[in-house]
């Protein structure tokens, strides 16, 4: 599984919102104008309000909602399905699984599996599996019959693995993703609380989300 940040922004347009409230815009202590190819750095003043309202509590801290991620993610389908919860504040575009199953090799590299190190059962249960996509995959394509091809792409997706890949391009805001790491950062799943949490500890202002501020 790998997580890859593409973009995020939004932090600059969200000051207005931070400062409406009191209508304390002339308090504003951040360059707007940052062009060194760096994150957005706040001001001590606007950070100091913005760490303040995030801790009042979710409505305080709407301004977080206006902080959006654009993210690349590869992960297998078992980790999908539980990221799947989380809809608010998430926007996601993904490849097909039966356009990669018909067009690409079977190979290892399709699937999270640990063929090394898995108990002998298992690997051969996978390798059945695989054997058996291939199988469905040159049936497939040599037909030209529509509702033969049909059949045999519900076949593939039937018998596919909980630990096959898929590649997602997601949108998410940072109140979405507080709400997310707060829930999965203690799951029994290394996906979540390894690959997961140490990605968002990358993030510009991290600590937002995982309220781990330096009081």
């Amino acid at each position: 599984m790998e997580i890859k940040t593409i973009d995020v922004v939004g932090f600059g347009p969200s000051l207005m919102g931070v400062r409406a409230p009191y209508k304390s815009y002339d308090k504003s202590d951040t360059n707007m104008l940052q062009e060194d190819g760096k994150w957005f750095k706040f001001g001590d003043a606007d950070y100091d309000l913005a760490e303040r309202l995030c801790k009042a509590g979710r409505n305080h801290r709407k301004f977080m909602r206006m902080w959006y991620v654009y993210v690349d993610i590869n992960a297998p389908r078992f980790f999908w399905s539980e990221f799947d919860t989380h809809k608010l504040g998430v926007e996601k575009n993904s490849e097909s699984t039966v356009h990669t199953l018909y067009k690409e090799d079977i190979t290892d590299s399709l699937f999270e599996f640990d063929f090394e190190n898995s108990p002998e059962c298992a690997v051969n249960a996978m390798r059945r599996t695989q054997m058996a996509l291939r199988e469905l995959q040159k049936e497939f394509k040599a037909t030209s019959d529509l509702k033969q091809k049909n059949y045999y792409r519900r076949i593939m997706k039937q018998i596919l693995p909980e630990s096959f890949l898929q590649r997602r391009f997601v949108c998410m805001n940072y109140e979405a993703l507080r709400h997310m790491y707060m829930e999965r950062k203690s799951h029994r799943l290394p996906e979540w609380n390894k690959v997961f949490v140490d990605w968002v500890k990358t993030l510009p202002y991290n600590e937002f989300i995982t309220n781990d501020f330096d009081d």
